[in-house]
């Protein structure tokens, strides 16, 4: 098993592969340029958490950003797992976005692309055990959505460089 995970980590590194989050050999990294990503507010909560949470993962803002990151958040629940009386006993939550990456010295649109997460959780009798699990099932598609969004963008610098 050891002499496989070798071979194959010698393959890839020979077609290559290279970690797209890593510094690179010239000196400049990805997760350097990402920090110069301004992201603009997200109407609601959610909004709130998935700017958050994109900061983060950028790392510090810049002074003076030269990228602009907007981004539109739509939120659809679905009932599942109807018990005899109609009542769910399940659901599943989809976030959809749509971002933009922006060159805020000319405008000029860089990159554009939508964006998905769900996650599914139960409804209890509790109704406080419910907004609980909703609240913890909508921070669990934020995150992979914030996590998807990270990976656009870091393999859009990586095959755009500066």
């Amino acid at each position: 098993m050891r002499r496989f995970a070798f071979i194959l980590a010698f393959l890839a590194s020979a077609c290559g592969f290279h970690p797209v989050l890593q510094a690179r050999p010239e000196g400049k990294a990805v997760p350097a340029e990402m920090s110069h990503i301004m992201v603009s507010g997200i109407p609601n909560r959610s909004g709130q958490i998935l700017r958050n949470l994109l900061i983060d993962r950028f790392g510090k803002t810049a002074d003076n950003p030269t990228y602009i990151l907007d981004i539109t958040l739509a939120e659809n629940i679905v009932n599942l797992g109807l018990k005899k009386d109609a009542t769910a006993t399940r659901a599943w939550l989809y976030l959809t976005s749509s971002f933009t990456l922006t060159r805020k010295s000319d405008g000029e649109i860089l990159l554009h692309g939508p964006a998905r997460a769900s996650a599914s959780y139960n409804i209890l009798d509790s109704g406080y055990g419910s907004y609980i699990t909703e609240n913890d099932a909508r921070k669990q598609a934020l995150a992979v959505l914030s996590e998807g969004i990270t990976r656009r963008l870091a393999l859009h610098f990586d095959r755009h460089a500066p």
